[in-house]
């Protein structure tokens, strides 16, 4: 492996690790297992368990950024529209028309759903929090750079795919691309595997 293969590699565990802790963090903050605000939290009516973020030995500042690192759903990255863009470019290469259809509709699919979560979740409002962090201004939502920063995402990008997607059967025409629209559509041609149903 080249130096700068293991070093994506090592990025992407330490991304998984903790996006991971940030999902334990807000469960056992819910759950009750783990204290919230500095406060001990109960398992039990009999047992007190003191389980802080200084107990574990996370500041406040890695629990807000690795619970909101949590809250960005699984698929949402640049790297998967990279993978879905090279799928496109090759079912148009190929002439192989059901996939080109199949993969631009999981890519309409897929920025529809990161818009959407985009829209609802991303502020770029935010206030100074402690130690002179950037917070959220409401706790159920990120700073605009904080996700472009985890998800590899431009807001710019997702201003993109707003106003395409707002046009969506034209969106779709352009990424099917001239080629397939030049295919006959009638099955004339032996060679032709355009998928019209």
């Amino acid at each position: 492996m080249s130096k700068p293969d293991l070093i994506t590699w090592a990025s992407e565990i330490k991304l998984r690790a903790e996006r991971k802790v940030g999902e334990l963090l807000r469960q056992t903050a819910e759950t009750g297992e783990r204290a919230g605000l500095g406060r001990p939290g109960k398992t039990s009516s009999t047992e007190e368990v003191f389980r802080t973020l200084k107990d574990l030995g996370v500041t406040y500042n890695q629990s807000s950024d690795w619970q909101q690192l949590a809250a960005i759903p699984a698929g949402v990255n640049a790297s998967g529209s990279a993978g879905i863009d090279a799928v496109i470019d090759y079912a148009k290469k190929m002439q192989e028309w059901p996939l080109l259809e199949e993969a631009v509709a999981v890519k309409l699919d897929e920025q529809q759903a990161v818009v959407a979560w985009w829209e609802s979740t991303v502020t770029p409002r935010h206030r100074p929090g402690r130690g002179g962090a950037e917070l959220s201004a409401d706790r159920a939502t990120i700073p605009m750079a904080a996700a472009e920063q985890q998800t590899g995402i431009a807001n710019e990008t997702i201003s993109r795919w707003r106003t395409r997607l707002a046009d969506r059967a034209a969106y779709r025409e352009r990424l099917l691309g001239a080629e397939y629209r030049a295919a006959p559509a009638d099955g004339s041609d032996e060679n032709d595997g355009r998928y019209t149903g």
